[in-house]
């Protein structure tokens, strides 16, 4: 059996198992691939369907401190759930970037890697086989207008993961949810790495 199959097999059963143990957990790509699977079966994206737009949006903004501001508001809009597993993926995609001379993950390689799985659109529609035609036909048009969509946000939603990673220390530092007369403040660049 696969590592990442096994992964998942012990996850889902509540399995206690040690990544560490590299005779039987040795390839990255499979810790990885349970990550990123994990976030793309999610009902609900980690970064919303509600504020998929504005993330978009922000991610087309022009480089500087405006971006920030608006991505940072943006974040603390997520619930509370998904904001705080986003803080801790980003966190740790962070950690990742800051040894990128050795492992090769830069913010922009981070933002192609998880960008897909952060921010899909909207879930691709199920139509039982015993559904109407007219159903079936008019469920194969929004699929289609679904990943057609998923392909066009793609360099959207990689340079917000990677925006996000190159920027965590500034943009998860205030508290949730953030005091009403703090939400268009940055803290300052002086901010230490969590």
């Amino acid at each position: 059996m696969g590592q990442t199959k096994l992964i998942t097999q012990f996850f889902e059963r509540g399995q206690d198992f040690d990544l560490e143990d590299l005779d039987k957990f040795n390839d990255l790509a499979a810790i990885t691939s349970c990550l990123k699977n994990f976030f793309r079966c999610l009902p609900v994206p980690l970064f919303t369907h509600e504020l998929h737009e504005e993330f978009v949006s922000c991610s087309e903004m022009p480089e500087g401190e405006a971006r920030l501001v608006a991505l940072e508001q943006t974040l603390y809009k997520l619930p509370e759930t998904h904001f705080f597993t986003a803080r801790i993926l980003l966190r740790h995609l962070h950690r990742i970037h800051l040894a990128s001379n050795e492992n090769k993950m830069t913010p922009a390689n981070l933002g192609v890697v998880f960008g897909r799985e952060s921010a899909s659109p909207l879930a691709l529609l199920a139509v039982r086989s015993d559904s109407s035609p007219r159903l079936a036909r008019t469920a194969t048009v929004l699929r289609s207008s679904v990943a057609s969509r998923e392909w066009s946000d793609m360099g959207a939603k990689a340079k917000i993961v990677e925006i996000l990673v190159e920027h965590t220390p500034r943009l998860w530092s205030k508290p949730y949810p953030p005091p009403p007369d703090e939400s268009t403040k940055l803290p300052s660049s002086s901010a230490t790495a969590p």
